[in-house]
């Protein structure tokens, strides 16, 4: 069994800097061969080029059609140090259970989201068609759901009951299901956490990741490196962040079988997208609009306002390559969208004349810094159905998860360079998780007992 550390320290304190330090003292005649996993290209381009000693090298699409997973695995059969995104790390699941990671360290840096809900069919079908009639089996002890020949035929064949994107992921290793049969789709396979012989993951607020409580589910021990000066650096930014609010617009609820409209939006993803109704967006585009030419944020440049929302509400067309062209049902209303473009060189996106909307599941990215001010317009909750194959209890392990979402998206802006930032928080449950925090002069709401180290 490998072992697994998560270097935990905070946003914007050197992580990614000390990792490119250590490897430039990279030694072939005594160090193991490194694969560094990052979020962004650009990240593993900083990466090669801050340490050109240890001759690390970035799988790519090579000639006579050759893919990046053909070449990553030319790479690691030769022993070369190697450097990938997070994106084609989690497709080397064949690799790793040929053994092609042995023989390596891998370093993580920023934690990758290893779960999440899966294209969806009823329980019924699941267990009269999956189960029944043989087309998968479940282990109920993981609940690793593995296809059969038959279910390959059949997804083959396709038509109505072929399920074939569930089996496109059961194929790969990556179907689970709960005791309930809810369906969970593993980005990451444990054979990945498992394959090589030491695995470090740089990241802050670990106990709230879903990776780690995913090794709690597994029961896959691991330690967790503390940094000793967490607690005078979180004194700092209680100096450097200024934590705003606003009302948000009320929506119509049902209470008794009778309609009280008193009861503010909620902020969840479905209390967005699902309990919203086009008025309450509305009245909040609105809202927003005023804080930018009229209110708070008047004379501060669009694009150093940094803002999330779910991404449906902001942009009609998606956030892919090739979208963020039409505006979504709140951005229409705040006028303050911008005109996107997509950068294929730095692989980013940059807005002109409006705000810069971030995806709250952004990590280790340094794109946003000229960002001065902030609008979350969330209240993190964790999916109850993963919680619950989690083994995790969503009203007190969701304060961390909503804690360490928070921190790695505010994070982006300028207060990484200890510069002041200002953001607005209108949901009250996040006000209250993140003054807590602020407000803990050792961390205490939140940390467990971790040995710090220096």
């Amino acid at each position: 069994m490998p072992t697994i550390t998560f270097v935990d320290r905070p946003c914007g304190t050197g992580k990614t800097t000390a990792l490119i330090d250590e490897l430039t003292q990279w030694d072939a005649s005594r160090d193991r061969p490194v694969i560094v996993v990052t979020p962004r290209l650009s990240e593993v381009k900083r990466i090669i080029n801050g340490a050109p000693s240890a001759n690390i090298a970035q799988p790519d699409d090579g000639e006579a059609g050759a893919t990046k997973l053909e070449d990553i695995e030319t790479l690691l059969d030769a022993g070369r140090n190697i450097a990938c995104t997070h994106a084609l790390y989690v497709k080397l699941r064949r690799l790793a259970q040929r053994g092609k990671l042995s023989g390596y360290r891998m370093v993580i840096d920023e934690c990758p989201t290893p779960i999440e809900l899966a294209p969806t069919i009823s329980k019924a079908d699941f267990k009269n068609v999956i189960e029944a009639k043989g087309l998968a089996t479940v282990d109920e002890t993981s609940g690793l759901v593995t296809p059969t020949d038959f279910w390959t035929e059949r997804a083959a064949m396709g038509g109505k009951k072929s399920f074939a994107k569930q089996y496109a992921l059961a194929a790969t290793g990556r179907l689970f299901v709960t005791e309930e049969r809810d369906l969970l789709m593993m980005a990451i396979p444990v054979e990945m956490l498992m394959a090589p012989a030491s695995l470090v993951i740089l990241t802050y607020l670990s106990e709230g990741s879903l990776i780690a409580a995913y090794l709690d589910r597994l029961e896959v021990p691991y330690g967790v490196r503390k940094w000793a000066g967490e607690a005078d650096w979180i004194r700092k930014q209680r100096a450097l962040i200024s934590v705003e609010t606003f009302d948000l617009p009320h929506v119509p609820v049902k209470r008794n079988q009778k309609r009280v409209d008193h009861a503010p939006m909620r902020l969840s993803f479905s209390g967005q997208t699902k309990k919203a109704t086009e008025a309450t967006v509305k009245k909040l585009g609105t809202r927003l609009k005023k804080m930018q030419f009229e209110g708070p944020l008047k004379g501060v440049r669009k694009e150093d306002v940094m803002v999330t929302s779910a991404a449906d509400l902001w942009f009609a067309d998606g956030t892919a390559q090739g979208g963020r062209k039409r505006c979504g049902p709140l951005s229409y209303n705040t006028g303050l969208k911008g005109s996107w473009s997509y950068d294929e060189a730095e692989a980013r996106w940059h807005v002109t004349n409006g705000w810069t909307w971030v995806s709250n599941l952004t990590r280790g990215v340094n794109d946003h810094v000229n960002c001065s001010h902030a609008v979350y317009l969330f209240d993190q909750h964790p999916n109850p159905i993963l919680c619950k194959f989690l083994d995790k209890k969503p009203h007190v392990w969701g304060r961390r998860f909503a804690l360490t979402e928070f921190v790695q998206w505010l994070y982006r802006s300028r207060v990484r360079l200890g510069q002041p930032v200002t953001v607005y928080v209108p949901s009250e449950r996040m006000r209250t998780i993140i003054l807590d925090w602020l407000n803990s002069p050792d961390n205490g709401e939140f940390s467990d007992d971790f040995e710090p180290i220096e």
